[in-house]
Parts: C-alpha cells; structure tokens; sequence
C-alpha cells in the first residue's frame, strides 16, 4: 500500500511513534500466529490447537484463513513503497472485506453462497457450532471492517486514515464484546445471535488485530492525540491501561453482586456506588502523581535550563578559572536549586580531587574534604567521585538513607539531602574535575535531567580547557618552551621597563647578547636532539648563574641578558665573566658523548649606546658581530664606529624577520623564443616588500642572503612559490612554460638538495614546470658531488640551465658532462655585441657550442630590436631582457601570457587568411 506524500518515514517520526509502529508490526505478527495454529488444528485434526478450552467454541477454518491474511496484510502496510507490495497488500485486504461481508450477508438474508465450504467442507450430520467453515455474524462484520480499514489506512489521506481508524475501534469493541462474554458468563454469550460460536481465540486475534491496525498511523487521524510526545498524552496513554483493567472489575462485581442476590438491595447498590468511587479516586490518585510528577520534572529541567544559560552566559564574558567555578556554583544553587553545588578540580600527582569552589549551605562534609577526596575507588563520598572522574560517567546517588556504605551519611542526611550527583568534567576523554549537585528529594536525577545536567558540565569543562589553554598560549607567546626563559618579545618588553627604571633613577644599565660557540657542531655531529639538550641545560646553568627574570633565549644559539645597576662598562664585563665561567666551564652531559662549549658576548651599555630597547639591543647585537671578525671572547660597543656597520646589521635583522614574515614575493621576466616571440618561460627575480624599507633591490639583500645562509630558505620558499605559480599558469591555460629559479652554492651543497628541492615543488606539475639556474662558477665547484646532485635534479624532473656564460672559469670538457638543457648568454657580452666584433664573436661561439651539445641559448639582457635582430641571425633560440618585457607578479605574467597567444593566434589566422 503507498505511503502519503506527507508522511514522514519511520526515520524522521518521534520515538514514541515509533513506538507504535513497532507494536503495530508485532500485532500483525501476533494475528498470523494465532491464525495458523487454528488453520493447523482443523487441517490435522488437532482440536487444542483450533480452541482455547474444552467445550469452548472453536476458531472457524474460514476465520482463521482470514486472520492470516489481516496479519500479512497489516505488515505489508509498513514494508518499503513499491508497486507490487501496494498492490499485494490491496488484494489482501480486499479479499479479507469481501469473505466477511458475503458470510455476513449469508447470515443476514439466509444466502447459500457456499463461502463456508471453500475450506473444509461440512461433515455428514454436523451441527452448527462444529461447522468448519461458518462464522458468527459479528465475526464476520469485524472482518469485513478490518479489511476495509486496511484498505483505507493504506490510501493514506487525512479522511481515510480516520475512518479506517473508526473501523479497527469497531473490530476491537465487537472482540471486546465477545470477550467480555466469555469473563462473564459464556452461556449468556450464546445468548446474543451475534456472538455465537465466536471463540476465545478469535476474539483475541480480533482484539490484537484492532489494536494494530489502530497503531498503524500514530502519527494522523484520531491517534495523533495519543502518540503525541507531551505528558498529557503519556497521562493519558497510562490511563487508558487502567480504565481498561478497572472497567471489567467494576462489571464482574456486578455479576457476582446479581448472583448473590445482593445488587437489587439498597446494601447491593451502595456497594457497587463505594467501590467505584474507590476505584475512581485509586484512578485520580494516580493520575495526579503522574501529573505532579510530571510537572515537577518539567519545573526541574527549566531551572536546568536556567543553569546551562547562565553558565554559557558566565563564559562568555570570564577569564578567570577560580571566578568561573565559583560563580558556576552560585549560579546552580540559585537557578537550579540544589542546596549545595561545589566543583573540585583533579591534582594527579597526589591523586585527589582538591574542592576549589563551592556554593550553598556548607554542612561539613567539604570541610573534611578539606584536604582533598581520594581518587583511588574506595567506598563513601569519595567513592562516587572516584568513580566519575575514573570512568568518565555520572555517578548518581539516588537516596542518601539506603544507600550501602556511603561516608558523611549522617552529615548528608542532617543537611537533608537525599541525593546527589557527580558530573565528569572531561576535556579530550580525560576528566580534569568533578561539577557535584546535592538536592533534598530523593531520586530526583533522572535520565532527563542527567543528561542536561551532563551538558552543564560539558561547557563548564569546555570553558576550563579554553582557559588553560589561554593561559599555554601566552607563554608560548612570550616564553621559549625548550629553555622556559623569555623570548625576544618579553624581554624587548623587560628591557624597556628596566631602561626606564634606570633613567629614572638616572643610573646605568648593561646588555649583553651572547652567542654560543661551537653549538652547530653538536648539532651536526649529535643530532637536533642533543643540540635542544644542550640549550635545555645552558637556559638551566644561566638561571642559577643570573636573575631568571633578566634572561632570554632570542634565537637558535643566541641568548641576552640584563646587567642592572653598574657603575661603568667594567660592571658588564665582569657579568659575562661571571657567566662564562659559571656557565660553560663545565662540559655539557649528552648521554655517554660530552660537549665543551664555549661563549661570547657583544656588550652595550645605557646611555651609552641606546635611549631605547631597540637601539641597545642593536649596539649589542653589532658588538658581537665584531667580536665574532675579530676572534674576541667579548666586545664593547664603540658609539664611534662605522655606522655602515650598524646599516648592514640592522639589514640583517630584518632580512630575518622578512623571510619569517614571508615578505619576500617573486616577479617573473618573460623569456620568449627568438623568431616567434612566444612565451617560452620566466626567470624568477626575488623582491623583498619591506614594511620599513619598502621594495629592496635584490643587490642590497641577495648577498647578505648568502653570507648568513638564508638563502637556503629563501630558496626553499623560492621553489615552492614557483611551483604554485607555475600552476596557476597551467589553471590559465598558459601551459607548457618552465619557471627557472636561481640555485645558489649554498643550496647546491647540500648533500639532501635534490629531495628538498622536490619536496619544496611538489606534485602537479611539480619539478616539469621548473628550471634551475645555475652558474657556471657554482656548477664548477666540488667537480664530481656537483656532477651528481645535478644528474639527481634532472632524474626527479627538473630541467639545468647554465648561468652567467662565459664571465666564470670554464671547462669544455666538464660542460659537455653537464646535464643541462639550456645556456644562458651573460648580459655584458649581449650589450657589447653591436659595437665589439670579439663580443659579438664571442656570443656566436656560445650559440654554435649550445647547438652542437644540444642545448637551447638564452641571451639575457636584450633590450632592443637590433640585438634581437642580431640573435635572430646567429640562430639563437630565446631572449630576455625588457625588449620582451620588464620582471611581472603572477597576476601580470597570467595577463601577458595571455596577450602573447592572441598576437600569436592573430599571426597565424592572418597568415591561414593569406
């Protein structure tokens, strides 16, 4: 049968009326089952399984074929839609409201349709009530109804789901009738035309089938009211259970008050008046438990309600983990309230529960606890909180007075509290506290309220874990975590306070930065592992040496100190002295290896060499730099030196924070093909966007870049960038085009560059779309490790291009070892070429020597049409410079890119034109 289209399916209704569709399919079940044992009592001949009790009226073979097919048909009707079950279904019904309404009509007008005979035919000399086939007319009109309830429940609309309801309320009053008869007395039931030969059995199928077909639709028609989720429908659900107990009660009395000649007396009839009144008011008792049970569960879960939107209130605006507990607790004694609320927070290392708020009336039990509850699980109080912090579940005590072995029972119940609860608070499966709610009912934590009650708790530990981990992060923010001392933010902030101090009190104060020596060695030779313990135990030897508070670690190997109060310079040095003695005299314990290292400091002084933090820190910093050149333990400031010094240092210093803040950025300059002007690559030029400074030519920081090995990630940043890029070229439509990105020595030294460089690209198109740029000085350096990282570049996919041409010290002989795929012209011998005949042989030779190795040339610098012409001519294969075009961002690049292959698709249909 089909489902209407404004049903919802078993998955989206409430669980109540799931409920009722399950009980629904049951009695389906049920009315097959009975249906069965009768149909195989008359086919085997086995009377017991065919009637209830001896002498009882038997289940007819006609009534029991029909029941079967009520019960099939009622599970057809929550099958899964399709179009053979509907039609199934239809045909069952139907069939089951044709054989009742012809039996009845047999009944009725007398007929002989011969519809009690399909089965099994009547014996010679039977009498009716032994007839196999023939059923009682109220049989036979409760099945003709349940048929056609089927049929209309399965249409589904608002008016047949009614309607078929109406009839299975009928089927179920004839069954209940009949029923009624047989508690009563079963020969007055024989009385009644209608009933006779109706038997137990069948009016107890007829009764199951009426209720599931009553069960079938919960949701529409009459039993929506019943099947809704509210308390008056689950009062009325209960009552429903009673009346139906209570009313055959009250009618047996009756009979047996009739049958002692009693019920016709005024004796009789006060009798029957009290024990109904008895019974309504039993009825009405219950029913007003069940209501201010009821009412009194809705009235708790509102004020936990109340509880859990103060305490999401409370958290947004607290910062404070002690303020949080303690007004939590206020907040569930006055909304929610509970007489006493307290949170106690978990210390592992002493293994208790530590009570660090609290709220309500203290009866003594936290003042024992003073000291902590136990976690170990042992009995009492300080069992149940063992036990919800251990399992992470609520422990509940619902009654205080019967509850075996529970400590602080008098304290508890002299309060008069009655029960209690344990809430977890549990952050990541780990349970770092305990919310405890006392009340002065018993067994007033039920399944609704706990699990309200578990949402309160969830955000109280919610809000304590944010806490924590607000305070974690503000001292990673402002502390170094493997050495635990200040990092340069907190001690540029430190040093500001005590600068200011010092000027206030128009004293001195010194700055030292040390920079450990040695300490890359350990790392090389030991591991990174033993380089953090070295700098855990330097930061350990450097707080018992010096004031924690004036430390600081500022970079990998570098630390800074404070010296307050001095009398001149001579006061500073002696502080590092005093360091480097205490500090680095001992070697450094790694495992069974030791380490001696050793220290020095650059030195600068307030006034001095600084009116702030910045300019001190700088003073200091170039000190040490001066000392590293000169091979000195230490160095003084000197406020006369270069000031080149201090420019190019403070260069450094940015450069630093640019490749951290990834102010560096990459521009493309085009390289086209010599005689088509295509786009045929770029060469990545890196720019560094200064906030102070603004654009950096590259000349001011590429070779500062070197000299302090940031180039090695700035070309691992470089890779990478390109990569992306050259992806976003392809997304374009701008394929087949090779990004060449420079390769200092340093990068190329490195025995791991062939595996960073291909992790750094990537995949798709990763290493296809770049080109490493080599120079041929660089390319010379280490001979054959060269050879071998350059052959291991090319086997993941990069493509080599020769830089520089000709301005290094070249071997013919080692470049045609080279695996590289292009050589690139230097742009002095470009420039020159017009005007000197050596220049302009020179790059011919280069351009013939590229062609003869199978090599592609690239003249760089070419800035006008006369040179292009030129390379033209002497075959060259590509050029850049800003004839082609000037170094462009990405966005640009995509753009030009795009214009080169509309001139070149306009150049080629001009030319199909002509």
């Amino acid at each position: 049968m089909r489902r209407p289209e404004n049903e919802p399916m078993t998955a989206a209704i409430s669980p109540v009326e799931r409920q009722f569709v399950a009980g629904s399919r049951l009695a389906g079940a049920a009315t097959i089952a009975i249906g069965l044992f009768a149909l195989a009592g008359w086919a085997f001949d086995l009377p017991l399984l065919a009637s209830v009790l001896p002498r009882l009226a038997t289940m007819k073979a006609n009534a029991a074929a029909c029941l079967i097919v009520a019960g099939a048909a009622l599970l057809l009707l929550h099958a899964p839609p399709s179009a053979y079950m509907r039609a199934g279904a239809f045909a069952l019904a139907g069939c089951i409201a044709v054989v009742g309404a012809i039996t009845l009509a047999q009944d009725l007008f007398g007929w002989n349709a011969g519809i009690d005979q399909l089965l099994f035919r009547e014996a010679a000399g039977a009498i009716q009530t032994t007839d196999p086939g023939r059923m009682s007319p109220g049989n036979a009109a409760a099945l003709a109804l349940g048929g056609a309830a089927l049929v209309l429940l399965g249409i589904g609309s608002d008016l047949a789901v009614r309607t078929g309801q109406t009839f299975a309320a009928v089927v179920g009053a004839t069954a209940l009738v009949a029923l009624m008869g047989y508690l009563l007395d079963v020969q007055s039931l024989y009385r009644v035309r209608a009933f006779s030969a109706m038997s137990l059995n069948t009016g107890l199928a007829l009764l199951v089938l009426a209720l599931g077909l009553l069960a079938a639709r919960p949701g529409r028609g009459w039993m929506r009211e019943f099947a809704a989720d509210t308390n008056s429908a689950r009062l009325a659900r209960r009552l429903a259970l009673s009346t139906f107990a209570t009313l055959p009660a009250l009618a047996l009395l009756r009979l047996e008050g009739e049958r002692l000649g009693w019920y016709g007396t005024a004796f009789g009839i006060g009798i029957h008046t009290v024990t109904g009144l008895i019974v309504i008011v039993v009825l009405l008792w219950f029913l007003t438990r069940a209501a201010n049970r009821a009412e009194g569960r809705v009235a708790r879960l509102a004020r936990v309600q109340a509880v859990l939107s103060g305490i999401n209130a409370l958290i947004v605006r607290t910062r404070d983990r002690r303020t949080l507990c303690e007004e939590a607790c206020r907040i569930a004694v006055a909304s929610g309230g509970y007489p006493l609320a307290w949170i106690g927070l978990v210390d592992r290392e002493r293994t208790l529960i530590e009570p660090v708020a609290s709220a309500g009336a203290a009866y003594g039990t936290l003042e024992k606890a003073a000291g902590g509850l136990s976690l170990r699980p042992e009995l009492g109080l300080m069992g149940p909180v063992a036990r919800a912090v251990l399992t992470g579940r609520p422990a509940v005590v619902s009654d205080v007075a019967t509850t075996p072995d529970l400590s602080f029972r008098a304290e508890l119940l002299r309060a008069g509290v009655r029960a209690f609860t344990m809430l977890p608070l549990v952050v990541a499966g780990e349970a770092r506290g305990v919310l405890a709610l006392h009340a002065s009912d018993r067994r007033v934590f039920d399944r609704e309220e706990i699990a309200l009650l578990e949402e309160v708790a969830g955000d109280i530990a919610f809000a304590l874990d944010h806490l924590d981990k607000e305070e974690r992060l503000n001292y990673l923010v402002y502390h170094n975590t493997l050495t635990r001392l200040a990092n340069r933010t907190l001690f540029q902030d430190r040093l500001t306070q005590h600068i200011a101090g010092t000027a206030r009190a128009q004293g001195k104060l010194g700055l030292l930065v040390l920079d450990v020596m040695g300490f890359r060695n350990v790392n090389a030779a030991l591991g990174r592992h033993a380089g953090d313990e070295v700098l855990r135990q330097i930061g350990a030897r450097l707080e018992r040496a010096h004031d924690s508070s004036l430390l600081s670690r500022i970079d990998a190997d570098r630390f800074a100190l404070i010296v307050p109060r001095i009398e001149g310079e001579a006061g500073a040095v002696r502080a590092f002295e005093r360091v480097a003695t205490e500090c680095f005299r001992e070697p450094f314990a790694l495992g069974a290896e030791t380490a001696q290292l050793a220290v020095r400091a650059g030195i600068a002084t307030y006034p001095q060499n600084g009116a702030d933090a910045e300019a001190l820190y700088q003073s200091a910093e170039i000190a040490l730099g001066e000392a590293k050149k000169r091979g000195e333990s230490y160095r003084l400031h000197d406020p006369e030196g270069d000031r080149a010094v201090r420019e190019r240092f403070a260069l450094e210093a940015r450069l630093r924070r640019a490749v951290e803040n990834r102010e560096l950025r990459l521009h493309y300059q085009p390289k086209v093909q010599v005689r088509t002007r295509a786009l045929a690559g770029a060469e990545a030029l890196m720019r560094w966007q200064s906030p102070a400074l603004g654009l950096v030519p590259p000349v001011q920081f590429i070779p500062l870049m070197e000299e302090t090995s940031l180039i090695v990630e700035a070309g691992a940043w470089a890779l990478g960038q390109a990569a992306a890029d050259a992806r976003r070229l392809a997304e374009a439509g701008i394929a087949g085009i090779r990004l060449a990105v420079n390769v200092s020595a340093i990068q190329l030294r490195a025995p791991d560059f062939a595996t960073s460089a291909a992790r750094a690209a990537g995949d798709d198109p990763g290493p296809r779309a770049i080109e490493l740029e080599i120079t041929e000085s660089v390319a010379m350096q280490d001979g054959e490790a060269t050879l071998a990282r350059l052959e291991a570049l090319c086997a993941l996919g990069f493509s080599l291009a020769i830089d520089d041409f000709g301005t290094g010290y070249s071997s013919l002989a080692y470049l045609a070892r080279l695996p590289a795929q292009s050589v690139k012209i230097d742009r002095s011998f470009v420039s020159a070429m017009l005007e000197d005949a050596k220049s302009a042989e020179l790059v011919r030779a280069v351009i013939a020597l590229a062609r003869s190795l199978g090599m592609r040339s690239v003249a760089e610098g070419v800035e006008t049409e006369a040179q292009a012409r030129f390379l033209a001519d002497a075959g060259c294969d590509e050029m850049q410079g800003y004839l082609s075009g000037r170094p462009l961002p990405i966005d640009e690049l995509i753009v030009f890119g795009r214009a080169v292959a509309a001139r070149a698709s306009a150049g080629m249909d001009a030319e199909a034109g002509r």
